[in-house]
C-alpha cells in the first residue's frame, strides 16, 4: 500500500514579511496571497520488516534515515522534515517517505511550509 498527499504552493501578491515578528507587533501585518496550480507531493510506503524512518528528498537528492528521536540532529539538512517526524510521532514505525516539489528550493513559493503541510496530511 502506498499513501499519497499533496498540498498547493502559494504566491504572495503583497505584504510578504509583515506577518513575521517583530513587524506585526509594531505596525500590524496583512498579507495577500493565493495558492497556485503547483504542488508539493509526498508518498509513504510502510516497511513491515524495518523499524526506521527513511525520507527521500528528490529536490535535494538527499536521503535521511532514523530509528528514534535521539538520532534526529538539527544540522540544516531537512530540519523542517525532522521536526514533523518528531511532532507526528512516527519514529520507529518502519516507513519510507518520498518528497518532491513542482517548484525549486528558494523559489519564494512557500515550498518549505507546504512540505510541512503535505507531511502532516500524509501522517494523519
Amino acid at each position: 500500500m502506498i499513501i499519497r498527499s499533496k498540498a498547493p504552493l502559494r504566491i504572495s501578491f503583497a505584504g510578504g514579511g509583515t506577518d513575521v515578528p517583530p513587524y506585526p507587533q509594531e505596525r500590524g501585518g496583512v498579507v495577500l496571497s493565493s495558492t497556485i496550480d503547483k504542488y508539493v507531493y509526498s508518498s509513504l510506503i510502510p516497511l513491515e520488516d524495518k523499524d526506521e524512518v527513511e525520507v527521500n528528498s528528490l529536490d535535494y537528492d538527499m536521503t535521511i534515515k532514523y530509528k528514534n528521536e535521539e538520532d534526529l540532529e538539527y544540522n540544516g539538512e531537512l530540519d523542517l522534515v525532522k521536526s514533523v517526524l518528531k511532532t507526528m510521532k512516527v519514529m520507529g514505525k518502519g516507513i519510507r517517505v518520498y518528497l518532491h516539489s513542482d517548484a525549486p528550493p528558494g523559489s519564494g513559493l512557500g515550498a518549505s511550509s507546504t512540505i510541512v503541510v503535505c507531511l502532516i496530511g500524509l501522517f494523519k
